[in-house]
């Protein structure tokens, strides 16, 4: 019927087998968008954790067996999305988030071996300024993104309309936001408040 065939043609558009591509971009361009994305959404420092702890499970991965296919599982879910839907990770940068478990379990783990590491041969206090110094690093490394966010006016608009729209109308009264492109831009942010 009509929706399945829509259904597949906007699978087809999705992963980029339609022949109509939402945008093009070449491989190159993609690869760097995808890796100036892990710098914004995740650390430098988390990132080079992940790294150094993909390849210490490699490795050892006999040793870790099990920790290894579970991170294979969450590897495999976060590209295989990448690669089947390049246009959404083109189109919603926001869709990187399904590496976080991979790349916090990867980086987390690795931390703490590197800690076990530590602490055998050096004193507890080193291990503690270890931790600091790193907290630190990824603070100052994030904070001119938490600044912009914080002092981003993107969503003030929406948020007053929102105030307004709480403060004048009752829960069941039918609300229409005009232009229509600012509904679909900022209807969450306008329901929420």
């Amino acid at each position: 019927g009509g929706n399945f065939d829509s259904l597949i043609s906007v699978f087809k558009l999705r992963a980029n087998i339609s022949g109509n591509l939402l945008y093009s971009f070449s491989f190159k361009d993609f690869i760097i968008k995808i890796a100036r994305y892990h710098i914004i959404y995740f650390t430098r420092i988390m990132l080079i954790l992940t790294a150094s702890g993909s390849i210490f499970i490699y490795f050892h991965r006999k040793k870790y067996r099990i920790f290894a296919f579970y991170l294979l599982i969450f590897f495999i879910y976060a590209f295989g999305f990448l690669i089947v839907f390049p246009n959404l990770y083109w189109v919603h940068d926001y869709k990187i988030i399904h590496l976080l478990p991979f790349i916090a379990l990867t980086s987390g783990f690795f931390f703490w071996r590197m800690s076990l590491l530590l602490r055998k041969h050096t004193s507890k206090s080193i291990v503690f300024l270890v931790s600091v110094i790193l907290t630190i690093l990824i603070f100052n490394e994030r904070k001119r993104y938490f600044f912009t966010i914080l002092n981003s006016a993107n969503a003030k608009e929406a948020y007053n309309i929102g105030v307004y729209l709480n403060k004048n109308s009752k829960p069941q009264d039918k609300i229409v936001l005009l232009p229509e492109i600012f509904g679909r831009a900022h209807d969450v942010v306008v329901a929420f408040y």
